[in-house]
């Protein structure tokens, strides 16, 4: 197989549903599955310890998202998805999460004094998990 035939199998095979995976004694199969890992990281960003301070992310997809250590300050988090999303210390003063999504996320040590978390779907073991005003660092 030549190079443009290896690119163009591993621009249809990756992801974009064109042609389905190559079998596994196809030359392929490696450029398939890299490219394949790269687009399930792109698909799950990281912004650990970032500075998100009041961005507009209203009806995000953050979804398995590693947000842990950032910081959401008054950030527009409205509908937003964070469900399994890594909330680790987590920084959400004055962040607007109403109707946002939190199921299954992990929200040990994330902060959320005076965020509005009307109709947010958070379990109460979540919300015990994060910390409360006075344990800000």
């Amino acid at each position: 197989m030549n190079g443009s035939q290896a690119s163009r199998w591993g621009e249809e095979g990756a992801g974009g549903g064109l042609c389905p995976p190559p079998a596994p004694s196809s030359p392929c199969e490696r450029l398939w599955r890299e490219q394949s890992a790269r687009a399930a990281t792109l698909a799950k960003p990281c912004f650990s310890k970032e500075d998100l301070n009041e961005l507009d992310l209203t009806d995000s997809d953050l979804s398995g998202t590693d947000l842990s250590g950032a910081t959401l300050t008054d950030a527009n988090l409205t509908g937003a998805s964070l469900s399994q999303a890594v909330l680790i210390d987590t920084n959400f003063t004055g962040a607007n999460l109403s109707q946002a999504d939190l199921s299954e996320a992990d929200t040990a040590g994330a902060f959320f004094r005076g965020a509005d978390l009307r109709a947010t779907i958070i379990s109460q073991e979540q919300f015990n998990k994060a910390r409360m005003p006075d344990e800000l660092p």
